[in-house]
């Protein structure tokens, strides 16, 4: 189990595990909303006694065992960092019920699936605050540029577009000095949220740095990055922060939109473009998106 960090694959284990070492009819482990991550066995007669001793054993965090003339049920909680319930490893017999060594054999080969599901949730959220900013919970600036990198070569190797959209949230500065850091960070992070509503699931929306957020667009082209741009524009656009008895915040932001290899032909030229379009957006009133220009022609050496 410890060695293990793929969630399902150690469900598997436990649930083989436990059926074979209490010589039991099937088994299965259950998660969330009644989802059955895996299963040995068929239920039979005996699919409500399980399901009966799984309820119990999630209401009170307790292993729980049901009876009934065609069988027996020992049904063991996953709790998530010793908290509530988050599923359940169950085992079934049919005919004779279980010995009390079996009982206690099986609530110890639950017990350890739990701790290693502990160990894997511990995982996955180390990983993710690796890559995450905290404030936004956007992907850092690291993971952006790796994201850039993995999207390039993706859209290479299957001649797509790829766009980018960078964005600069207008007089940020104003917003912090005038009503306190506490005010800019909950506008940054209202802002990263309006990002994120508007991306697809394929985008990969990041805090660039500051007040800079990115996003980067799989398989669009310079045009679908500027519509996407503008939504998001005047997503910000209708934000609303009130200030305890001082009236509304309001916030506008400014975009660049650039894409390959419509503007750019590699990594650093897109980021390039983009962030001059970003900027000719600021010298040219805010609030307002840019596309960024075709690459020049480079003179032949």
């Amino acid at each position: 189990f410890a060695s293990g960090l793929d969630r399902e694959a150690l469900l598997e284990i436990a649930v083989r595990t436990a059926v074979d070492g209490v010589d039991a009819t099937g088994g299965r482990a259950v998660l969330g909303d009644g989802e059955e991550v895996t299963r040995l066995g068929d239920l039979g007669e005996l699919e409500q006694l399980v399901a009966d001793a799984e309820r119990g054993a999630v209401t009170s965090g307790e292993s729980r065992e049901g009876f009934g003339e065609t069988g027996s049920a020992l049904a063991h909680p996953l709790a998530s960092g010793g908290g509530a319930a988050i599923g359940t490893v169950s085992v079934w017999r049919a005919g004779r019920t279980f010995t009390d060594a079996e009982r206690d054999l099986f609530h110890y080969l639950a017990a350890q699936a739990a701790i290693s599901l502990d160990n894997v949730a511990l995982h996955e959220t180390v990983q993710r605050q690796a890559v995450t900013d905290e404030l936004t919970g956007l992907f850092n600036h690291r993971r952006f540029q790796e994201g850039l990198t993995q999207e390039i070569e993706r859209a290479r190797r299957f001649g797509h577009g790829l766009g980018l959209v960078m964005l600069d949230i207008d007089n940020f500065k104003s917003v912090n000095d005038t009503y306190g850091h506490q005010v800019g960070d909950r506008v940054l992070a209202d802002v990263a949220r309006v990002l994120r509503e508007f991306s697809r699931e394929i985008d990969e929306p990041a805090r660039y740095g500051g007040e800079e957020l990115a996003v980067v667009l799989p398989g669009t082209d310079l045009e679908g990055a500027y519509n996407l741009a503008e939504r998001v524009r005047a997503g910000i656009a209708a934000l609303e922060f009130p200030l305890d008895g001082r009236g509304t915040l309001r916030v506008t932001a400014s975009f660049g939109a650039a894409a390959m290899p419509e503007t750019a032909g590699d990594q650093s030229s897109l980021i390039a473009a983009a962030d001059t379009a970003l900027y000719a957006a600021k010298r040219s009133g805010k609030n307002r998106t840019e596309r960024a220009e075709p690459e020049r022609a480079r003179p032949t050496q």
